[in-house]
């Protein structure tokens, strides 16, 4: 019996040893949960400072952050990629100002060449009415010429012919050939007189109608 009291200890001994353990694992945990503060209290202070280095530092620095930094840089990428349409359509949009410029610029353009043709086509055509004026004043000044020529030869031909018939039966009392030979040499005389004259006219009518011409073309090289 006193050995078994010996084994198994008194009830006092047994209360020591059961809380000196109890202490001992808590003190143990007490232990951990400090390391464990410490340690995040680490992490905090490295996180800070990564953070104030960020905020400090250029883009190109940002690039050899901690995966912690890069996922955080990964997050901000889709604005960064929403930034770059609107950068291409803000270009698309000059492109297309810059287009309708132009467009502007080249209606104003074929507005202004329409104006001048236009004038042209009305200078063009009163010269075009001068020109038929002239033409019609030529021609009727033509005619009158050929009828004028035709009755100077007519009557060329009459005295031609009283001359010869005169000459040929001679009045009595005359002198033969001295006043037949006079009529015949006025008649000679006015008939080339007549056909120069003629020529002549037509020559100035034809310079004038050249200088005309020549004025009409002229002016609408000026006016291009």
């Amino acid at each position: 019996m006193c050995n078994l009291f010996r084994l198994l200890g008194s009830p006092k001994k047994k209360e020591k040893v059961g809380e000196g353990h109890v202490e001992q694992m808590q003190k143990d945990e007490l232990d951990q949960v400090l390391q464990r503060l410490q340690l995040e209290n680490l992490e905090l202070k490295r996180e800070l400072e990564r953070r104030k280095t960020a905020a400090t530092s250029t883009p190109d620095l940002d690039r050899v952050a901690s995966p912690g930094r890069r996922s955080e840089r990964g997050a901000t990428l889709p604005r960064l990629g929403r930034s770059v349409p609107s950068l291409k359509s803000a270009q698309s949009q000059s492109d297309v100002m810059d287009e309708a410029r132009a467009l502007r610029l080249h209606k104003q353009r074929l507005e202004h060449r329409s104006r001048i043709l236009e004038q042209q086509n009305e200078q063009l055509e009163l010269q075009l009415q001068r020109l038929k004026k002239v033409i019609q004043q030529v021609s009727i000044l033509l005619w009158s010429l050929l009828d004028q020529e035709r009755n100077g030869s007519r009557a060329e031909w009459s005295a031609e012919r009283e001359w010869s018939e005169r000459r040929s039966h001679p009045p009595f009392g005359s002198r033969p050939g001295w006043d037949d030979d006079d009529a015949a040499a006025d008649a000679a005389g006015n008939r080339p007189t007549r056909m120069q004259s003629l020529l002549a006219t037509v020559d100035d009518l034809g310079r004038a109608m050249e200088n005309l011409v020549v004025s009409v073309v002229y002016d609408s090289d000026q006016e291009q």
